[in-house]
């Protein structure tokens, strides 16, 4: 059976149990190595996420890298709201018809088929940043030039990589094997920013450092005195401020 397969029973089963449509993703998890003992809790969150058809981050996987419409077998999970770790069974009479899409600038998207609004796993993409409209953007380009920030390699498929607390940004190590959890501050405020990135940290900790030492870091386009001051205290935490540049020419017949 394979991960994917004991994703779809786990959640059968405890809809069936609890009478409940809603699953939170821990709850799958449990089942699965209370029944299948010896799977990869990893694997386990990561094929929630695989298996979930409004999840932007499904499309780092190679069999959802293509234009299709999500009805395959193994299209069978819907985030009700997507900052939560809760799934249900997909009903595309439900949560409409959902599908893996090519944007304009040619990269996988997830959405609906009756809409053009692209999806993060923050929530619906707003146009906040000129260059950077989508935090997707940018947190493509630091993990394909993490040499900007540190020795610094992707942990696993690394981008948006799922927890049962959420998902982090980008999750790396540093040249110590040592987990660096990388957060974007885009859309969240100081406070927040913060917050997410230890909760990550203290998962990150428990479940695959081995209680080792883990760094995170924030990075975002202005960072505020109130963030530093925050951090100023926190441990293993750095920020980091982005910059950029963009211009636009005429383009003429010489």
């Amino acid at each position: 059976m394979t991960v994917w397969e004991m994703v779809k029973k786990a959640v059968e089963d405890v809809t069936c149990q609890s009478e409940n449509p809603v699953v939170a993703e821990k709850q799958i998890k449990e089942y699965i190595l209370n029944h299948y003992p010896g799977t990869n809790p990893a694997t386990i969150i990561n094929q929630i996420m695989f298996c979930s058809v409004n999840r932007q981050s499904r499309v780092n996987d190679p069999k959802n890298q293509r234009q299709i419409i999500c009805n395959r077998e193994f299209d069978f999970l819907y985030r009700p709201n997507i900052n939560t770790p809760e799934v249900v069974m997909y009903n595309p009479n439900e949560h409409g018809q959902w599908e893996i899409a090519l944007s304009n600038d040619a990269k996988f998207i997830v959405r609906r088929t009756d809409d053009e609004t692209i999806i993060t796993d923050h929530g619906i993409a707003e146009n906040n940043d000129l260059a950077f409209a989508l935090e997707a953007h940018l947190r493509d380009f630091i993990s394909k030039n993490l040499s900007t920030i540190g020795n610094l390699t992707l942990f696993e498929n690394g981008v948006e990589y799922s927890t049962d607390v959420g998902n982090i940004d980008i999750l790396t190590k540093n040249e110590n094997d040592e987990f660096v959890v990388i957060e974007l501050k885009l859309h969240r405020g100081e406070d927040a920013a913060l917050g997410q990135v230890q909760r990550y940290m203290g998962w990150i900790k428990e479940n695959l450092a081995d209680n080792g030492n883990v760094y995170g870091m924030i990075i975002g386009k202005s960072i505020t005195k109130k963030l530093k001051y925050a951090v100023s205290v926190a441990q293993n935490i750095t920020l980091f401020e982005y910059s950029m540049t963009f211009s636009v020419a005429e383009a003429m017949l010489s």
